[in-house]
């Protein structure tokens, strides 16, 4: 619920409402995971239990805020924010962009948050090493994640106005912008990688498994950032289906069926390991990319308007 009104700040250009909220919770979610993980003033001392509580008190907050938020701010009248019954029009609307988008997402998240349970039965160094640099992918991911919510947001702004010359340029400049920016993050981390993996673990035989597989995190980075970037530029011009097809052969049928395949069986030779999941899954992000690049290219455009002047 606080995902929707954090999304209707988004679609009209207020994210620095939803970010305000969302430090005041997370300092809120720190505090408060200490204190019920830990116990004190007052508070017992629940462990695993409290650090669940945590968050689901903070999100419970956030919410009361964000919908106090928009009922007190005179900005949101021009919306007309209010309860009303079931309009289909609108419900068809939204489950038709909905659905593909919300299977599409699945297929990205799946097809990298499998990789854990196939490789669960390499040892627990390999689990920790692959966790590490998962944790690391996690983190860069919000980067381009960030950028390519705005590109999105300022595309579809153009869409609304009948400006397809803006809309393309606002899209060219935000996917290069995302490229560039992750392409330097993913340098930084490879670089620094030896520093990055110490401050996450003092187990050398972890160590090492997490240092093999930075390369391929810097592959995965920037490949990731551009079918990002793209993915949401194609959901401002609301094609969802394509983007959800091209998800289910290259990062899932690519990525996770390949990256298995070649990490317990191998080609043309012995099983390539944790490894072996890692290349393909950049394997199919390179190729997402590069087809969902491919469809915004060949998407129609709008006729240049003649506008009248007096």
């Amino acid at each position: 619920m606080f995902r929707a009104i954090a999304a209707l700040n988004i679609a009209v250009a207020a994210p620095q409402v939803v970010m305000r909220m969302q430090l005041v919770g997370l300092a809120l979610k720190v505090v408060l995971s200490y204190l019920l993980i830990f116990g004190g003033f007052g508070l017992p001392r629940l462990g695993a239990v409290g650090g669940a509580t945590a968050p689901a008190i903070v999100f419970w907050a956030l919410l009361v805020v964000a919908w106090a938020h928009t009922r007190l701010d005179p900005f949101y009248r021009r919306y007309y924010i209010h309860w009303s019954w079931p309009q289909w029009t609108v419900l068809r609307e939204l489950l038709r962009l909905g659905v593909p988008m919300g299977l599409s997402y699945a297929l990205e998240a799946t097809s990298f948050t499998f990789i854990t349970v196939l490789v669960a039965r390499l040892g627990t160094n390999v689990m920790g090493g692959h966790q590490i640099v998962a944790n690391l992918v996690a983190l860069c991911f919000m980067m381009p994640l960030s950028l390519a919510v705005a590109t999105a947001t300022l595309t579809a702004h153009a869409i609304g106005a009948e400006d397809d010359a803006g809309a393309q340029r606002t899209a060219a400049t935000g996917i290069r912008i995302t490229v560039i920016v992750s392409a330097v993050l993913a340098l930084s981390v490879w670089v620094l990688r030896g520093l990055i993996v110490r401050l996450y673990t003092s187990d050398f035989a972890v160590a090492a498994v997490a240092l093999t597989l930075v390369p391929y995190l810097a592959a995965f980075h920037v490949f990731d950032a551009l079918q990002t970037a793209v993915g949401f530029v194609l959901r401002a011009h609301k094609r969802a289906v394509a983007p959800t097809v091209i998800y289910a052969m290259t990062l899932w049928g690519v990525g996770l069926v390949g990256g298995y395949h070649l990490a317990f069986r191998g080609l043309w030779g012995l099983p390539w390991g944790i490894t072996g999941m890692w290349l393909m899954q950049s394997v199919g992000l390179a190729l997402a990319g590069l087809l969902l690049l491919g469809v915004y290219l060949r998407l129609p455009r709008m006729p240049a308007r003649r506008i009248a002047t007096s």
